[in-house]
C-alpha cells in the first residue's frame, strides 16, 4: 500500500493501479478502514489512465473475492453511486466512460442506483453478526441516503417502490432526469400535500420515501448516539420539500422584500409568508402553491429547534431557524436566533454577526434612477430600514473637465490603455473608488431628511426631493445615522442628442430635453480616435500601438439637424460628440461608433413569378397543366398599372428530379404577364419533384410539382391504445386490427410494431389584452422593463424557462 500510494503521488498511475488492484483482489486483505480508500484510489488511477471501462469489472471482482465482508459491499456500493454514469453499449456490453468507442450511448444512473441499494442491503445482512452497533447504524444511514440519490429534485420518483431484485436496463437518455431545478413536493389527487409516513416495517413500505424513513428510524434505535444526525437528515429533507423557499425559482436565502406591507385581502394573506405560524408553511407543490399545516413529525421548525437545544448540531439548528424566519420575513425571530448563534462563539460567529447586522442595523440605498429634465427639482427614490435620520449632500460634477482630460489622455498615444481614464460613463466609480475629487465641485446643497421606518425591520421606499434644477451632473451622498453611506449620480438634462444611421450618412438631431423642440445653431465638436498596431524597426522591434486622432467642428441647421458623410466621420474611429451653444446648453454622446448601411430598395423591385398546376401530384403518362405569371414587386405602383411583362416572349423550362430539361418553350404572355401550357409525362417518367422556371426573366422564384406512382391500399390497419394516461412501468393492452376493404380480416399476417416515447413541454401564460390579435401569450414575450418608473408596482415579470 505504501508503494502504491507513492506511485500515485508521483503520477505513475499504472504502477499504482497494479498495487491497489493486488490489495483489492487478495483474499487475505481485510476490508478494514483502508479498504474504501484502496478502492477509491484504484478507480482514480483508471480514470487518470482513461480506462473507466474497467471500473465495473474491478468492482464486481472485488465483491467475489470478499463475498462475506460487509465493508467491501458498502465500499463498492458507494463507488457505484460516485461513478460517471455515461457510457456506451459495444458488442452488447456496457463500457463506462466517454472514450470507449462509437457504440450506442446510454446512461447507467438508474442501474447504478439499484445496484448500490442491493449491495447496501447485503452489507447490512452480513454486518449483523460482525459489526458494532455504531457501524450497523451507519450502514442504515448510508442505505437510506442511497434511496434519495438523484431524487433530490425529482422528488416524485420517491413515490415509486424500487424493485431491488432486478437491475433496470440502461437508459437511452444521457440525463437520468430533467426538469426544473426547484423541489416540488408531490401532491394528492385533491391537490393537498402528500406526506411520507413512517411504515411499521421495511417490508410494508409503500414507496422509497417510506423505506428511507424506516432505515433512519432503525439507525437511531440501533445506536441512539446518531439521533441528532437522523433528526438533521429529516429536518433538511422535510424543509426542502415543504419549506417556504420553494416559492422562489431556486433554493436560496436571498432577502426578497416588499417595499410596503402586503394588502389585507384574502389572496394577499394566502400568499404572505409574514404571518405564517410555526405549525404551518407555504410551499410550491406539484399541484401549485399551497398553504397548509405541518404535522409535528414533518415540521422542520420543530426538528431544527430540537437540534438547537442539543450539542453536536446546535449551530446547524440555530442557523437554519434564523434563515427560515428570514425567508418568512419574520425578522425579529430571525434576529433572536442569530444572537443565540453569536453566543455560541464558534467559527460561524462572524457570519452570524453579519446576518444580524443586515437585519437590525440602519441601512439604506438609492434606487437606480433615470436622467431627468432640467428646470424641475430633481427627485430620487431611497430604500431604507431601521434608520430615522438621513444627511444629504449634493455636489456638481465637472463633466467638461473630465471630457477635456479624456481627450488629452487619448491624444497622448498611451501604450497601455487605461480603461478607467477613458471610460467617461463610469464617472461614479472614479469619483468614489478612485477619489478623483478634481472633477467634483463644492457642495451646493446639504440638509437632513427625517425618516419614518417600518416596524419589524422591513424596507421602505421614499421619494426625496432636492432643490437642484439646473442642468448638469451631480453626486448625491446620503449618510444614514448609525448606518451606511449611499451615493448616486443624478443627471439633469436640458439638451439631448439623437443619432441615427442612414444610407452612407449619419444623422444627428439636437433637441430640448423637456419639449423635444429642435435647437438651432448648436456647435458640435467631434473627437474621434483609432488605435493600430505598428511594427517598429530594430532594435525597437516590439509591437506597439499608434493612436490616430481626428476632430471635426460642425453646426446644426435651424431644425437642429446635421448630416455627416462617412468620408468625414470615419466608421473605423470611436467618436465623442460634445454639443454646446452660447446660451450655455451642454450635452455629449460617446464614446460611440458610427455605422451606415448601403441601403437600397432592391428587395422591393425584384422580378418574381407565381406558378400553379392543376394538381399537386401526377402519375406517369398524366398531362400536367400549368400557368405562370411574371411581375415586378414594385410597391410604388399606383392603381392597376400595366404589367411590365405583358405581351412578351418568355422562355419556360421544366426540369425533372435528375435536373434533365424535359420542357423548353418560348411562350407569349398575356396582358397580365401570364402564360399557360401543358406537358405530357412519359410512361416511364422519373419519380420525384419537377421544377418550373423562367430562366431568362431575371426572376428569383420557382414552382414545383411531384410525380409519384400510386397503388390503392388493399387493407386497413387500426390501433386501439388506452385513452387515459399511463405511468411508466404499467402494463397496457393495445388492439391491432387489419381488415381488407371488402370486410374480411387479414389472417396470418406478420406484425412489426414499435412504441415511441417523446418529451412534451408547454408554457402557460396568463391571458393578455392583445392575445386575440397577436396570439396566445403575446404580451409575455416582451422584455421586462424595471427601469420604467412604477413598472415594479404594476408590471409583470415574464416567465422564464427553468434553465
Amino acid at each position: 500500500r505504501t508503494r502504491a500510494e507513492k506511485a500515485y503521488a508521483d503520477g505513475n498511475y499504472q504502477q499504482a493501479y497494479t498495487g491497489f488492484q493486488q490489495l483489492l483482489l487478495d483474499p487475505a486483505t481485510q476490508a478494514e478502514t483502508e479498504f474504501p480508500n484502496d478502492l477509491a484510489r484504484a478507480i482514480q488511477c483508471l480514470q487518470q489512465l482513461a480506462q473507466t471501462d474497467k471500473v465495473d469489472a474491478l468492482l464486481e471482482q472485488t465483491l467475489k473475492v470478499h463475498a462475506k465482508n460487509w465493508r467491501a459491499f458498502a465500499a463498492v456500493a458507494q463507488q457505484y453511486l460516485s461513478q460517471q454514469h455515461d457510457g456506451f453499449i459495444i458488442d452488447n456490453q456496457f463500457r463506462r466512460g466517454h472514450y470507449v468507442g462509437n457504440g450506442k450511448r446510454v446512461n447507467a444512473t438508474a442501474r447504478d442506483r439499484v445496484r448500490a441499494l442491493q449491495l447496501y442491503r447485503q452489507a447490512i445482512s452480513l454486518a449483523q453478526q460482525k459489526a458494532s452497533p455504531s457501524e450497523i447504524a451507519g450502514l442504515h444511514i448510508d442505505y437510506a441516503a442511497a434511496f434519495l440519490y438523484q431524487h433530490e429534485y425529482a422528488v416524485w420518483r420517491l413515490q415509486l417502490l424500487t424493485d431491488l431484485d432486478t437491475l433496470p436496463d440502461y437508459d437511452d437518455q444521457q440525463v437520468y432526469y430533467s426538469g426544473r431545478s426547484e423541489v416540488r413536493a408531490p401532491a394528492q389527487a385533491d391537490g393537498k400535500p402528500l406526506f411520507f409516513t413512517l411504515p411499521t416495517t421495511y417490508a410494508k413500505a409503500e414507496n422509497d420515501a417510506q423505506r428511507w424513513r424506516w432505515l433512519l428510524e432503525q439507525a437511531q434505535l440501533i445506536n441512539p448516539s446518531v439521533s441528532e444526525q437522523v433528526t438533521y437528515l429529516k429536518a433538511d429533507f422535510f424543509r426542502r420539500l415543504y419549506g417556504e423557499q420553494t416559492l422562489t425559482p431556486s433554493y436560496s436565502y436571498s432577502r426578497r422584500r416588499h417595499a410596503q406591507p402586503a394588502a389585507t385581502n384574502d389572496v394577499a394573506n394566502m400568499l404572505s409568508v409574514r404571518d405564517l405560524g410555526e405549525n404551518e408553511t407555504m410551499a410550491r407543490l406539484a399541484s401549485g402553491i399551497q398553504r397548509f399545516n405541518l404535522p409535528d413529525e414533518f415540521n422542520y421548525i420543530l426538528l431544527y429547534k430540537k437540534l438547537a437545544s442539543g450539542t453536536a448540531y446546535r449551530s446547524i439548528g440555530l442557523q437554519a431557524l434564523a434563515e427560515i424566519f428570514e425567508n418568512r420575513q419574520q425578522y425579529g425571530k430571525a434576529a433572536a436566533y442569530w444572537r443565540q448563534e453569536i453566543a455560541n462563539n464558534n467559527s460561524y460567529t462572524e457570519h452570524a454577526k453579519e446576518r444580524l447586522q443586515a437585519i437590525t442595523a440602519p441601512w439604506g440605498q438609492f434606487e437606480t434612477g433615470e436622467a431627468q429634465a432640467a428646470g424641475d427639482p430633481a427627485k430620487m427614490q431611497f430604500r431604507f430600514r431601521n434608520g430615522k435620520q438621513l444627511a444629504i449632500s449634493i455636489a456638481p460634477i465637472k463633466i467638461d473637465r473630465l471630457l477635456t482630460d479624456v481627450k488629452k489622455y487619448v491624444s497622448s498615444n498611451p501604450q497601455n490603455f487605461d480603461y478607467d481614464k477613458y471610460n467617461i460613463e463610469n464617472i461614479g466609480y472614479r469619483l468614489v473608488e478612485k477619489e478623483e475629487s478634481r472633477y467634483l465641485g463644492k457642495p451646493i446643497a446639504t440638509w437632513d431628511e427625517a425618516l419614518d421606518p417600518l416596524a419589524d425591520h422591513f424596507d421602505r421606499r421614499v421619494e426625496i426631493k432636492t432643490p437642484v434644477t439646473q442642468a448638469g451632473a451631480y453626486l448625491v451622498t446620503a449618510t444614514l445615522k448609525d448606518g451606511n453611506v449611499s451615493r448616486i449620480i443624478i443627471w439633469l438634462n436640458d439638451t439631448v442628442v439623437v443619432q441615427k444611421p442612414l444610407d452612407n450618412k449619419t444623422f444627428y438631431f439636437i433637441a430640448d430635453a423637456k419639449t423635444g423642440k429642435p435647437i438651432a445653431d448648436m456647435h458640435l465638436d467631434f473627437f474621434g480616435y483609432k488605435r493600430d498596431y505598428v511594427d517598429l524597426p530594430k532594435p525597437l522591434d516590439k509591437l506597439r500601438y499608434k493612436t490616430t486622432v481626428k476632430e471635426l467642428d460642425k453646426q446644426t441647421d435651424n431644425q437642429g439637424f446635421l448630416l455627416l458623410d462617412t468620408k468625414e466621420q470615419n466608421s473605423n474611429f470611436s467618436w465623442l460628440l460634445t454639443a454646446t451653444n452660447v446660451q450655455g446648453r451642454f450635452a455629449y454622446l460617446g464614446f460611440h461608433g458610427v455605422w451606415s448601411g448601403h441601403y437600397s430598395d432592391q428587395p422591393y423591385n425584384n422580378t418574381t413569378y407565381l406558378a400553379i398546376t392543376d394538381r399537386p401530384v401526377y402519375r406517369p403518362s398524366n398531362t400536367v397543366k400549368f400557368k405562370l405569371w411574371l411581375q415586378q414587386a414594385d410597391y410604388n405602383q399606383i392603381g392597376s398599372a400595366k404589367s411590365k411583362y405583358a405581351n412578351r416572349d418568355i422562355k419556360i423550362e421544366i426540369h425533372d428530379p435528375r435536373s434533365q430539361r424535359i420542357f423548353d418553350q418560348t411562350l407569349r404572355t398575356d396582358a397580365f404577364g401570364g402564360v399557360n401550357a401543358e406537358l405530357m409525362l412519359a410512361a416511364d417518367a422519373t419519380l420525384g419533384v419537377y421544377t418550373i422556371t423562367a430562366p431568362n426573366s431575371g426572376a428569383y422564384s420557382n414552382a414545383s410539382f411531384r410525380v409519384e406512382e400510386y397503388k390503392k391500399p388493399e387493407f386497413e390497419v387500426t390501433v386501439q391504445a388506452p385513452q387515459d394516461s399511463v405511468l411508466l412501468g404499467d402494463t397496457i393492452t393495445a388492439n391491432v386490427t387489419a381488415k381488407y376493404y371488402y370486410g374480411q380480416p387479414v389472417s396470418n399476417g406478420t406484425v412489426k410494431y414499435k412504441i415511441y416515447r417523446y418529451s412534451h413541454d408547454t408554457r402557460w401564460y396568463p391571458t393578455g389584452h392583445w392575445d386575440w390579435l397577436y396570439g396566445y401569450g403575446f404580451g409575455w414575450f416582451a422584455y421586462d422593463t424595471p427601469w420604467y418608473p412604477g413598472w415594479k408596482e404594476w408590471g409583470c415579470f415574464r416567465p422564464l424557462p427553468y434553465w
